[in-house]
């Protein structure tokens, strides 16, 4: 077990000789047992040796995709959830919307796909803008923050690091409204990006693609229930 920004992250055996860091929460820790709560489930392949060797491999990526040569200071904590009331029918389609356009732009930072990222903004903060308009609640609500914030470079860890806030953001929303659960939307959560320290997205498929990390470390992360 090791620690990132004071949250306990094991490492958990995938596919292919491929493993995933993540997230979980201690109860009663022994001498050399430790309980926990959540995080983990049945059958799940926590690495017990060479975790030190798989953070150390994952911190290298997490420099190579943040590499620009400027320091970027400490992660940014993660903004209080601020509880919106009830979508109705207009609302829901408003947000429904925007998460489908905010999964399209973490497909294209996943790809690591600048260019296709760039495309996709104009979409992406029009749908921001008419869900802000349509739904009074939501223009004093976490999203708000973000109205002309969404950057398109100059690089990839630019538009990463400006869109990693605002995705986990409109997860959040979508999953309060239990849009994952009513349309072809996943939710997915990384216990270690650059910005937040825990980050969320959305994904049109059920396939983990990492948009803060890319290539980089792109199975790292969670499905979010």
């Amino acid at each position: 077990m090791l620690q990132h920004g004071g949250q306990p992250v094991v490492f958990v055996a995938r596919a292919h000789e491929a493993y995933a860091a993540r997230g979980i929460q201690l109860g009663r820790i022994g001498d050399t047992e430790a309980e926990v709560l959540s995080g983990l489930k049945e059958g799940d392949q926590v690495v017990t040796e060479g975790a030190l060797l798989l953070d150390g491999q994952a911190q290298l990526a997490h420099a190579a995709v943040g590499s620009s040569g400027h320091d970027h200071g400490p992660v940014t904590p993660a903004p209080v959830s601020v509880a919106l009331p009830a979508h109705d029918g207009d609302a829901h389609t408003l947000l429904k919307t925007l998460a489908f356009a905010a999964a399209d732009g973490a497909d294209a930072l996943a790809s690591d796909d600048l260019a296709g990222y760039g495309k996709n903004l104009p979409t992406l903060r029009a749908a921001l803008d008419a869900y802000l308009t349509g739904f009074g609640p939501a223009a004093r609500g976490p999203l708000a923050a973000f109205t002309g914030k969404l950057a398109d470079g100059p690089d990839l860890d630019a538009a990463r690091r400006a869109f990693e806030p605002f995705s986990t953001a409109v997860a959040d929303a979508a999953k309060a409204e239990h849009l994952h659960h009513q349309e072809k939307l996943w939710i997915y959560e990384c216990p270690m990006t650059p910005v937040l320290g825990t980050g969320r997205w959305l994904s049109k498929t059920r396939q983990l693609r990492n948009p803060f990390f890319g290539s980089a470390m792109l199975e790292c992360g969670d499905e979010v229930n």
